[in-house]
């Protein structure tokens, strides 16, 4: 399911400055940034969130990288 493009577009222009980024390509933009995330710290932020601890081992950056595909 894709994010309201509109709202991230905003959200873009606020952060990054008018026209800097652009929304309709958020998967290549998420894919980036994948690749500077320390996974250790974002399992654990994510797994007191999951409703099976267990899945955690499902995030890893090739799974992330194989949903953000276009």
């Amino acid at each position: 399911m894709a994010p309201n493009l509109v709202l991230l577009q905003n959200a873009l222009d606020q952060t990054a400055g008018t026209g800097a980024q652009d929304a309709r390509a958020w998967r290549a933009l998420v894919r980036q940034q994948l690749q500077r995330w320390n996974m250790a710290v974002l399992l654990a932020d994510v797994r007191p969130f999951l409703e099976h601890p267990p899945d955690a081992a499902l995030l890893t950056r090739e799974n992330l990288q194989i949903l953000l595909q276009d």
